[in-house]
């Protein structure tokens, strides 16, 4: 049986796999293990979710919506994560320019808050756009 990926794993699994991929590369065996368990635990996971034998919380764990109350729950555990990510990276800079070694590293945490900044207003575009062809 062929499951339909969603798009958050079709993105997921190969970075993942690089991730592994780049690890056992540089001798970190730990680390790509640890991604293999991963990547191995949302594969049963998902497939779980294709036959209907696993619970709503290991299908929004794994990102596998099957229904459009897992897509509403994904959606609203996304946006508290990217905020939070946003948050956090503001804090990181805020401490950067006005810490102790003001401007040290600055340009990192500057880049980071800048990018995820933009990929959330690209984000909310897309949704406003889609939201108006569906209606």
């Amino acid at each position: 049986m062929k499951t339909k990926l969603s798009l958050a794993n079709r993105v997921f699994f190969p970075v993942f796999l690089a991730g592994t991929a780049w690890s056992a590369w540089n001798h970190q065996w730990a680390v790509a293990a640890a991604l293999l368990c991963g990547l191995g635990y949302t594969a049963w996971a998902i497939r779980g979710a294709a036959r209907g034998t696993v619970g709503e919380l290991t299908r929004l764990d794994a990102g596998q919506p099957v229904d459009e109350r897992d897509r509403l729950l994904q959606d609203r555990a996304l946006s508290i994560v990217g905020v939070f990510a946003i948050a956090m990276a503001a804090a990181e800079f805020f401490y950067r320019i006005g810490g102790p070694e003001a401007g040290r590293n600055m340009g990192e945490a500057a880049f980071r808050l800048a990018f995820l900044s933009l990929v959330w207003l690209v984000a909310n575009r897309v949704v406003l756009r889609q939201g108006a062809d569906r209606g």
